[in-house]
């Protein structure tokens, strides 16, 4: 029981850390009240500067 509670607070930690990454990155909060079921309302356009960087960052991981 100990070692899955490690292992659920590092990841806890991996997810907080990506999310704070995400949102610097796009200048807004990724957490929203919308529910996800509601598919039309999640549906957000980027800016194409920030998808070109998005994509180079896929790129550059490869």
């Amino acid at each position: 029981m100990e070692e899955s509670r490690m292992i659920a607070k590092e990841g806890g930690s991996v997810a907080r850390d990506t999310r704070k990454n995400i949102e610097s990155r796009i200048g807004q909060s990724v957490i929203s009240a919308t529910n996800a079921q509601d598919k039309l309302a999640l549906d957000v356009q980027i800016p194409a500067i920030e998808q070109a960087e998005i994509i180079e960052d896929k790129e550059d991981k490869r």
